[in-house]
C-alpha cells in the first residue's frame, strides 16, 4: 500500500518521537507499505523545520531515505476552481 505523507505529517514525525505520525514510519516496513512524499512537501519541510527543535532535523536526517519521492502534481486555477492535471 502506498500512503503520501504531507508536510503536516513529516514535520510531526521529526517534532515527536510518539504519536500517530511516527507509528507511521515504525510500522511502515512490517507492513509494507511505501512511504510517498513529493518535492513540493520536501521543500516545505525544508522550510519550516528551523521552527522546531534543533533533534528534528536530525530525524529529518533519518527519516528522509525512508521515503520515495512522486511527482508533484501540476494544478491550474480556473474560475476559483482547482483543476488538476496529472502528468
Amino acid at each position: 500500500m502506498k500512503l503520501f505523507l504531507d508536510t503536516s505529517v513529516l514535520l510531526a514525525v521529526c517534532g515527536s518521537a510518539k504519536g500517530s505520525s511516527r507509528a507511521i514510519f515504525h510500522l511502515a516496513a512490517g507492513a509494507a507499505w511505501s512511504l510517498m512524499s513529493s518535492p513540493y512537501a520536501l521543500t516545505e519541510v525544508m522550510r519550516n523545520l528551523g521552527k522546531l527543535p534543533v533533534a528534528a532535523t536530525a530525524e529529518w536526517v533519518r527519516l528522509r531515505p525512508h521515503l520515495q519521492i512522486c511527482d508533484d502534481i501540476e494544478e491550474e486555477r480556473t474560475a476559483g476552481r482547482l483543476k488538476i492535471h496529472d502528468p
